[in-house]
C-alpha cells in the first residue's frame, strides 16, 4: 500500500489479486446476496483509492482493508433502506404559484402549491 500511496500504480493491482478472494468471501458472508455483495466489495477498493493519501503504516494492510469492509457491511442495510424507501415513496415536488400581485409580506410557504402547501388550518396556529 505504501508503495501504492507513492504513485507506483502496478502496486494496486497486486493488492487487488492478492486481497481479491478472501475480502470478497468475508463480504460475502455479511451481505444478504451475491449482487450486494459485489457493490460491497467494489465499494471497499474505491474507498481504498480515496483514501491512499491518508494511509498511514500503523496497522497491516489487511486490518485496514478488512476494517473498512466490516464498517461498510455494518451500515449497508440503513443505507440500501435509505435508499429504497425514496425509491419507493419519492417526495413529490414543490412548485411555487405564480401571482401576478403580492399577497402578503407572510413566508413564502404560502405561495407553495402541492402537497407542499399549508392549509389555513395549520398556518393559523
Amino acid at each position: 500500500m505504501l508503495r501504492y500511496r507513492d504513485g507506483d500504480t502496478a502496486a494496486f493491482e497486486t493488492l487487488y489479486q492478492r486481497y481479491e478472494k478472501p475480502l470478497f468471501d468475508f463480504i460475502y458472508r455479511m451481505a444478504p446476496n451475491a449482487a450486494d455483495s459485489e457493490s460491497l466489495f467494489q465499494e471497499t477498493f474505491f474507498r481504498v483509492v480515496r483514501a491512499k493519501d491518508r494511509y498511514r503504516a500503523t496497522a497491516l494492510f489487511k486490518t485496514w482493508l478488512f476494517h473498512i469492509a466490516v464498517n461498510l457491511c455494518r451500515d449497508f442495510p440503513e443505507a440500501k433502506a435509505a435508499v429504497i424507501s425514496r425509491i419507493a415513496f419519492p417526495i413529490p415536488p414543490c412548485r411555487w404559484i405564480s401571482h401576478s400581485k403580492p399577497r402578503s409580506s407572510n413566508p413564502p410557504s404560502r405561495g407553495l402549491s402541492g402537497p407542499c402547501r399549508r392549509t389555513s388550518a395549520l398556518s393559523s396556529s
